[in-house]
């Protein structure tokens, strides 16, 4: 019986040995498949915090392009502005001088056509001091309003020239 006991202890040792170094070399594979996981997820990571930091140098450039492009057509503006206005100034001597040398229907006509021109020389004004004070309007619909006035103006001072 000892013999036995002896026998079913050694066994029972030596499969408590087996069954622990096979558990023992999965952990061991186990931590090394973790290690593995923790530094490709560090790797991914450092992508990302390099891609967000990329994303965020393209972004400030572009948007510094987008500033320079808007103080550009904002600069365009202002000239095409005062050229208008200076224009306006010219027809309106021109039509002073007709004024004083017109009468009846005629001066009439060139009176409402001076008052005309007068409005359109005061909105472009405003429109002009919008623009140096940087007017809180949206950009593109400023533009747009402006370059309408003045194809109007555009219009008017050559219809003025025809008559």
């Amino acid at each position: 019986m000892k013999k036995h006991t002896f026998f079913l202890a050694t066994l029972l040792l030596s499969g408590t040995l087996f069954f622990s170094s096979c558990d023992r070399n999965d952990r061991k594979e186990a931590n090394q498949e973790l290690n593995e996981a923790g530094n490709d997820v560090e790797n991914a990571a450092d992508d990302v915090a390099s891609d967000v930091r990329e994303a965020g140098d393209d972004a400030k450039a572009e948007l510094n392009e987008a500033g320079d492009d808007i103080s550009r057509e904002k600069n365009e503006l202002e000239a095409k502005l005062n050229e208008q206005g200076r224009a306006i100034d010219n027809e309106l001597e021109r039509i002073d001088a007709k004024i004083d040398k017109a009468s009846g229907e005629a001066k009439r006509k060139l009176e409402k056509t001076r008052d005309r021109l007068r409005g359109e020389k005061n909105e472009l004004d405003a429109d002009l001091k919008d623009l140096k004070s940087d007017a809180k309007r949206d950009w593109k619909e400023f533009k747009a309003d402006v370059n309408r006035r003045v194809d109007k103006v555009q219009a008017d001072l050559k219809d003025n020239d025809n008559n």
